[in-house]
């Protein structure tokens, strides 16, 4: 009796804890120390190695001209310093406590973030254990392994939702404003949430929430510019631009946001043919449709009917993603926020009942929600759908939608019937089966990226030539330690070759790629008649898509 007094007294500490040592020993026993994923997260590790040794976010390069950009991902600013794209905030803390924990501390923050959402989340009222075991079902424990702003800035969300909770808007402001540090979703957030609280007319609220947020918003704003000449900073100010081969047009951006919805709301190929399209259109439409209930126990038995075919169609749909090996591609096509985070439903099954809850704090969260989810697909660049895992844009929102689903789903009776209950079931097992795909798709490719580092810090070559533009990114140990010269195309051909010369350079490594050649062929020709290889191409494969061979030339 009195250990289970104890254990209910104190689980909001303990299973936390768990949780936290869990995910660290995890990291520690099965990922690389500095695990990477994509350019992304990549390009954050450079960010972090660079201040290290440099105590600087601007990169220096020994032929400005061959800086490997990786396309857009480093800019030259108007004063002529080169710095990523990404935003420097969350490696540079990293930094500085990579000098007192070492590699450990790439997985810390993100870590730690992940043990206050589950705090929170059982701090929120409804079913703790539910919420816990849907929390394991979303993306967010699988970015809580990298270097990534995903994790703490979905914290910063949750924590401004407690506070509007616990009515406390002014303190709301201040962890919405740090959040805004981290991920840049959160200007739509907080747009979005000014609109629902503008149609509430909650003026006194507005003021409060703005006058905490003031300050670390503005303190951002001022850092970006005298750091980057720009208050939305370099990714803020160039996002929209980027990859973009023709001029926008009122037709183009139409397209581009039909595409955005299916992109970014519905697309889970994971089957054959049209047999995705079918399973999606099955679970998707009789959901959104019974959320339109006008309550929570509205239009039980189609809500019922509508769950099953949900709960049935992301199950099948997540076995089926284990039927593909190419990790990062598939990405690409299992982005839908529907059916890539199948415990979300809760949500959409009830979101009217949700806008009409006459507990403001639900109606208010709700409505934020939804316009957040509508809004999305009309400010984000199709261009470059990226190979994150997930939902990405929706991350931030993830915890919020929980909360609000469990307590739909207190409120609909869910909880006393058992058929609904196996059907929730169902939901968390088809997330839990896709967050240990996308883990174990982490082990691998962060395991072959580690490798190929591995392989080019062997040779002791100090000058690197190559024309893959994501490779520093996915080996962001190298450009600390050697010279890595891009040559995409002839006039940083010449450059180099020039730097070759006045360096007295006689041997260095060359990475080339079958599938992402940019050199020309005459230059190539031309490079390996002066240097030729002397050493046989060793080939290395990440996540058995990106596919690269090292040799070693010389005179």
């Amino acid at each position: 009796m009195n250990e289970t007094l104890c254990w209910e007294k104190h689980r909001h500490i303990i299973i936390p804890v768990i949780l936290f040592l869990a995910l660290l020993s995890f990291s520690a026993a099965f990922l690389p120390p500095e695990a990477v994923w994509i350019t992304d997260n990549g390009n954050k590790l450079m960010i972090m190695h660079n201040f290290l040794d440099n105590g600087t976010i601007y990169f220096d390069h020994a032929s400005p001209e061959n800086f490997p950009k990786g396309g857009f991902h480093f800019q030259t600013l108007d004063n002529g310093r080169t710095v990523s794209f990404h935003s420097p905030y969350l490696p540079v803390l990293t930094a500085l406590l990579y000098r007192i924990t070492g590699s450990f501390s790439t997985t810390l923050i993100p870590a730690l973030s992940m043990t206050g959402i589950a705090v929170l989340l059982l701090l929120f009222p409804g079913r703790k254990r539910w919420q816990f075991f849907m929390l394991a079902a979303t993306p967010l424990i699988f970015y809580s392994f990298l270097l990534w702003e995903m994790v703490p800035a979905a914290l910063a969300v949750t924590l401004t939702a407690w506070c509007f909770f616990r009515k406390r808007f002014t303190l709301a402001g201040i962890f919405f404003g740090c959040g805004v540090w981290m991920r840049e979703e959160l200007y739509l957030l907080g747009f979005t949430l000014l609109i629902a609280l503008t149609v509430k007319r909650q003026w006194r609220i507005i003021l409060k929430f703005a006058l905490g947020a003031i300050i670390p918003v503005l303190t951002l704003w001022i850092t970006n510019f005298l750091l980057f000449g720009h208050i939305a900073g370099v990714h803020g100010s160039t996002y929209f631009i980027n990859n973009r081969t023709e001029k926008l047009t009122l037709l183009l951006w139409g397209k581009e946001v039909l595409f955005n919805f299916y992109q970014h709301l519905v697309r889970f190929e994971t089957l054959p043919g049209l047999w995705s399209w079918i399973a999606a259109a099955a679970g998707t439409v009789p959901l959104l449709c019974a959320g339109f209930a006008p309550g929570y126990t509205s239009w039980k038995k189609f809500k019922l009917i509508a769950g099953t075919l949900f709960a049935l169609g992301t199950t099948i749909l997540a076995i089926a993603l284990w039927r593909h090996d190419d990790y990062l591609m598939i990405c690409i096509y299992t982005a839908g926020l529907l059916l890539s985070v199948p415990v979300l439903a809760g949500f959409f099954l009830n979101f009217r009942a949700l806008l009409r809850d006459r507990h403001g704090f639900v109606s208010l969260a709700a409505m934020t929600v939804l316009i957040y989810i509508l809004s999305i697909a009309f400010l984000l660049n199709p261009n470059d759908p990226g190979l994150t895992w997930g939902a990405r844009h929706f991350i931030i929102i993830m915890p919020l939608m929980l909360i609000l689903g469990n307590y739909a789903l207190v409120r609909a009776g869910f909880f006393k019937n058992f058929h609904a209950q196996n059907l929730l079931a169902l939901c968390c097992i088809a997330g839990i089966i896709m967050q240990i795909y996308a883990i174990s798709a982490l082990i691998k490719v962060a395991g072959d990226a580690e490798f190929l580092q591995n392989e080019i810090l062997s040779l002791p070559n100090d000058t690197l030539l190559s024309d893959i533009f994501f490779l520093p990114e996915m080996t962001p140990l190298i450009p600390s330690a050697k010279t890595q010269l891009e040559i995409a195309n002839d006039r940083q051909f010449a450059a180099a070759m020039e730097y070759l010369q006045n360096t007295g350079t006689d041997s260095f490594i060359l990475i080339l790629s079958p599938d992402y050649r940019r050199m020309s062929n005459e230059n190539l020709a031309i490079l390996l008649n002066a240097y030729p290889p002397r050493m046989r191409p060793r080939p290395v494969i990440i996540g058995n898509s990106l596919r690269f061979l090292i040799t070693v030339c010389s005179r």
